[in-house]
């Protein structure tokens, strides 16, 4: 089961006036009420993570938004607040005292007031956690769903496995349509036994061993090649990496996915920014856990040296997916996310860490590679979001 998440989106930038406030309320969201925070910079990374599938929308049960970045995107906000439920996801809007109902450009909170899902508070208020349990009591209706997706590509995937759809097989009524081979598995593993369940479900499920490194020459041709490309090229290898995760780019705007998940040339991938501790995913559906296992592997890690009192929630780790098999490339392709937050040395010092390692090539989310000479794209978002 996936766990229910936080959206903080601006007043996150390190040098924000706010920034001990965010963090705080972020510690105690994680904590204390044991969800996910997301913190983003600005709406637009927040935006193109969700458009490109890092998370679903779904497991999405709050939206914390910084006064000004509800200004600028005020609109695009409420529209994606109530997507999933009728009455909208809360969105918390603070500090509120940066309204100024006598201002110039005549924007007040009042503009808001017919949403019941829009909130101005202040930073101090205990309004925010109020909201908690009632909020996370939705997120549970809507769990099983969640889950539900993943499952079902498992059970086409042992479903294929057990049955190779050949006409000779007799066990083979015709030609299954994907429904079809659900049912089929769904009903198979009922009527099995519980002991034979592990041996003919979950041990035939894809696990897949950890990379190796590959050959220099191989890697920094690869390298090179993406550092080379034009800004149409770069679109093209967005098109693509969204295309190995089982999504495509619609020539109207927006993405159309294939399938419930993403697919098995998708890895998961998480690191701890501070001690470059790091974890691939192996298993299948497990490309979204990889934050979570390595918040426990650093907790556990803590402990063996003495700090009993950490918690999970007290790292803060950066994801991304490693897409495997990309077209016209020979070396595996990791895309970062969440960079905005953090300084471009510290980018640089990861991505130093990782082409080091030889096995992916690490990029962000506009397909540049990390390398010594990054900086983070500022300028892209901005000319992005005028057009």
């Amino acid at each position: 089961m996936y766990k229910a998440k936080v959206a903080f989106i601006g007043d996150v930038n390190p040098m924000s006036d706010y920034k001990h406030e965010t963090y705080a309320i972020k510690h105690v969201l994680e904590k204390d009420h044991d969800l996910e925070c997301l913190l983003y910079h600005c709406f637009e990374d927040f935006k193109q993570d969700l458009d490109e599938k890092q998370f679903s929308l779904d497991e999405v049960i709050m939206m914390l938004i910084g006064i000004y970045e509800f200004k600028d995107y005020g609109n695009s906000i409420i529209d994606l607040s109530t997507k999933v439920y009728d009455n909208g996801i809360p969105v918390i809007i603070f500090p509120c005292y940066h309204f100024d109902e006598d201002n110039d450009d005549d924007y007040s909170s009042s503009d808001y007031s017919k949403y019941d899902n829009i909130h101005f508070v202040e930073y101090d208020g205990d309004f925010l956690f109020d909201l908690i349990p009632d909020v996370k009591k939705k997120f549970k209706k809507r769990q099983q769903i969640l889950f539900v997706s993943d499952e079902i590509e498992l059970l086409e995937y042992a479903y294929n496995y057990h049955y190779s759809g050949d006409k000779e097989d007799e066990r083979v009524l015709g030609v299954p349509c994907f429904n079809d081979k659900i049912v089929a598995e769904y009903l198979r593993c009922r009527q099995l036994g519980g002991n034979l369940v592990k041996a003919e479900y979950d041990d035939i499920l894809p696990r897949k061993p950890l990379f190796l490194k590959i050959v220099d020459e191989i890697y920094m041709v690869n390298l090179n090649k993406i550092k080379q490309l034009s800004k149409d090229e770069k679109r093209e290898l967005h098109a693509a990496l969204l295309r190995c995760a089982g999504r495509e780019l619609l020539k109207g705007g927006g993405i159309r996915v294939k399938k419930p998940s993403q697919g098995q040339n998708i890895r998961g991938f998480a690191i701890h920014p501070e001690t470059l501790v790091y974890l691939e995913t192996t298993q299948a559906g497990q490309h979204c856990l990889a934050d979570h296992h390595l918040k426990h592997r650093l907790c556990r890690i803590s402990q063996k040296r003495d700090d009993y009192d950490a918690e999970p929630c007290d790292f803060d780790v950066i994801t991304g997916l490693i897409h495997e098999k990309v077209p016209d490339y020979d070396v595996p392709i990791l895309e970062l996310s969440g960079l905005s937050c953090y300084s471009d040395e510290t980018i640089r010092k990861i991505g130093k860490f990782i082409i080091n390692q030889g096995k992916y090539i690490p990029i962000d989310q506009k397909q540049n590679v990390l390398d010594e000479d990054y900086e983070f794209p500022y300028l892209d978002y901005e000319s992005e979001s005028s057009e």
